[in-house]
C-alpha cells in the first residue's frame, strides 16, 4: 500500500472533523460549505465507506456513555455539526430507524 492511499484506522472514540484529517466525519481538505452540504458529505461517506459507517454507528451507540464506557470526543472545525449528526443518529437508532 502506498503512502498516498494509506489511511490510519478510524478511532470511534475520537471524531476528528478537520478537513483532510481522514476522520470518518472529516470533509476533504479543500471542502467548504454550510451544514446541509456537510450533512450531505457525511451521508455520502456513510453509504460508500464501510469503515467510516462503522465508526459513525459506534459513536452513535456510545454517545451517552455509562461509567464503564469511554466518552466520545469531538474535535475540529466541524465538531459541533458532527455532534448534531451523531445525536440525530442516536435518536434514530433508539427509534429503530436508519437514515442513509
Amino acid at each position: 500500500m502506498s503512502a498516498a492511499t494509506y489511511r490510519p484506522p478510524l478511532d470511534p472514540y475520537l471524531i476528528d472533523t478537520d478537513p483532510g484529517s481522514g476522520g470518518a466525519m472529516a470533509p476533504p481538505s479543500d471542502w467548504c460549505g454550510d451544514f446541509d452540504a456537510y450533512r450531505g458529505e457525511i451521508r455520502r461517506r456513510f453509504r460508500s465507506d464501510p469503515e467510516a459507517r462503522q465508526s459513525m454507528l459506534i459513536a452513535a451507540r456510545r454517545f451517552d456513555p455509562t461509567p464503564s464506557l469511554s466518552p466520545i470526543t469531538f474535535r475540529g472545525r466541524y465538531a459541533h455539526w458532527a455532534r448534531a449528526l451523531i445525536e440525530t443518529a442516536k435518536r434514530d437508532l433508539k427509534a429503530g430507524q436508519t437514515r442513509h
